[in-house]
């Protein structure tokens, strides 16, 4: 079977120690088009690599899942296989969103070069880690002035679920 390229809500990882990304990339084609297919053990022109996929495969994946996303998605884990090499296919969907990867957002974008598209998800910052850092002394490291963070975080995750593009340095 020949998945051709990832697309937007098509994505390939090679293997199982590629399962962050694949979760990842899960949650920013969520963010932005509702549903995502993530196959493991496809390289990214979409040929099957294949994997050593075994009964605590799926389990491993779903715990994962639970780990690294703030809420699931309704989500389908199936092990396939195809002239003898095995592959993961995760097909979710989910429309309350936004998701969170690790306490990050992501939305899965593209851009091209060279006539071939070229996935890259771009990091949302809207869990604020970042902008509230806590030195060991206790006091932060960042000097602000009255900065209201749960109206960012509030605007950002309105910009996320709407699918739009948020812009750096909006004045409240």
């Amino acid at each position: 079977m020949d998945f051709g390229p990832e697309g937007e809500t098509v994505g390939f990882v090679r293997d199982m120690d590629s399962l962050d990304d694949a979760i990842r990339m899960m949650t920013a084609m969520l963010n932005r088009f509702n549903h995502a297919d993530i196959y493991i053990g496809v390289d990214p022109s979409g040929e099957i690599l294949g994997i050593e996929a075994c009964g605590d495969t799926v389990k491993v994946i779903l715990e994962k899942m639970g780990s690294k996303v703030n809420h699931l998605p309704d989500v389908n884990v199936s092990i396939c296989s195809e002239d003898g090499r095995q592959y993961v296919h995760i097909h979710a969907e989910g429309y309350e969103t936004p998701y969170s990867f690790g306490s990050w957002f992501y939305v899965r974008r593209y851009h091209y070069t060279d006539d071939k598209r070229i996935e890259w998800s771009e990091n949302l910052t809207c869990g604020m880690k970042r902008h509230r850092r806590i030195t060991n002394s206790g006091t932060s490291d960042i000097k602000s002035k009255n900065i209201d963070y749960s109206k960012m975080y509030i605007y950002t995750l309105n910009q996320i679920s709407h699918s739009w593009q948020v812009m750096p340095h909006v004045q409240f």
